[in-house]
Parts: C-alpha cells; sequence; structure tokens
C-alpha cells in the first residue's frame, strides 16, 4: 500500500511510463493503462538503485538512455557495449545528438520562456523530449516528462515537468518535478531541449 501511495503521487510526472513503445509514432497513454503502475514502479525502483550506488556506471548516470527505451522504444543512445555500460553517459548524449539532427530536434534553450512552454507541448504530445547540458567531467541530462508548467522562483520562469538522476548526488534524483531542480539558474542559458522527431 505504501508503494502504491508513492506511485499515486507521481500520476503527473509519469504520464509517459506506460510501456516498451516501439513503433516510430509516439504513444500518448495515461495511468488508466494497465503497464503504468509497473513502469511507476520501474522508475521508482531505479532511483532507490542510484541512491543506493555512486559510480560511473550507476543507475543514476544511465537512467536517460534507459528511459528512452523502456518507454518510447528509443536506442539512439545505447553503446552496443555489455551492461552496465550500455547506455551513453551525458557528454556522450550530447555528442551524439550533433549527428541526430533528423531525429533530434532542436528546441531552443531553458532560459528562454517559449522553448520551455514547447518543449512541454511536444512531451504532452506524447514524444521524447530531454534537456542537456555538457560540462567537464560530466555533463547532465534530464527527461521532459508530460504535465502542467510549474512557476520557478529560482529561475524566474514558468518550466515544464522532468525526472533527472543524479550520480554525484544520488539523493537528489526525483521523478515529477520542476526542471529547475535538474540544474541551477546561473546554468539553464547552457541547457539545451530537444525532442525526438519520430
Amino acid at each position: 500500500m505504501k508503494n502504491r501511495g508513492i506511485a499515486a503521487g507521481m500520476v503527473i510526472g509519469m504520464l509517459l511510463l506506460s510501456g516498451n513503445v516501439t513503433s516510430q509514432e509516439p504513444k500518448f497513454i495515461g495511468a488508466d493503462n494497465p503497464a503504468w503502475s509497473q513502469h511507476v514502479q520501474w522508475a521508482l525502483g531505479e532511483q532507490v538503485s542510484c541512491q543506493a550506488a555512486v559510480d560511473d556506471i550507476s543507475p543514476c548516470n544511465r537512467f536517460v538512455g534507459r528511459a528512452l527505451k523502456r518507454i518510447w522504444g528509443i536506442t539512439d543512445f545505447q553503446t552496443g557495449a555489455s551492461p552496465p555500460g550500455d547506455y551513453m553517459l551525458a557528454n556522450g548524449i550530447v555528442t551524439a545528438l550533433l549527428t541526430m539532427k533528423d531525429e533530434w530536434i532542436e528546441i531552443g534553450r531553458a532560459n528562454d520562456q517559449s522553448s520551455l512552454e514547447a518543449s512541454r507541448a511536444w512531451a504532452n504530445k506524447g514524444y521524447a523530449v530531454i534537456a542537456v547540458r555538457p560540462d567537464t567531467p560530466n555533463g547532465h541530462v534530464a527527461l521532459i516528462l508530460p504535465g502542467p508548467l510549474s512557476a520557478s522562483a529560482k529561475w524566474g520562469l514558468n518550466v515544464p515537468n522532468s525526472a533527472s538522476f543524479f550520480y554525484l548526488n544520488p539523493d537528489l534524483s526525483y521523478i515529477g518535478k520542476p526542471l529547475s531542480s535538474a540544474f541551477s539558474s546561473d546554468k539553464k542559458g547552457d541547457v539545451k531541449l530537444y525532442y525526438r522527431l519520430k
């Protein structure tokens, strides 16, 4: 019952965690789908695993690639290596995006209100949407989830719903919080937003 309560509290943040979607068309499936609770529990399990192990191959560092495959059937950020190194890290994803301009469309930067609104709109239509920022030695990638915009006093903008796992600070990892929880205000201009075209 406790797990059900946690899952129910994350309904808005997890609207797309509904199944292994393998078709080219995005799917928007709500909480009435039978697979819904299974994938909420999967994401929560990933968060617990992330918080239990802090290293370069932890679930924190590989979450976005794994979630993209599980939810949308997108394998763009798989490496071909054996687990646990079978998904790219954040800086690898940033580099890969530069070569995937026909698949991943740049929306804009996270310091622009219209880009934040557009990223939310694409997520609400069922598309995979990510926020990426390179850095040395480790960049960061967050998922944009469907749901309403939230006013962020920290950013001074209305921001979309998101999920973000931090391998150096696993206790900060979350599902279903504003995007401003994933990146500091002074870094938002370096954050690029993308959606997967097909």
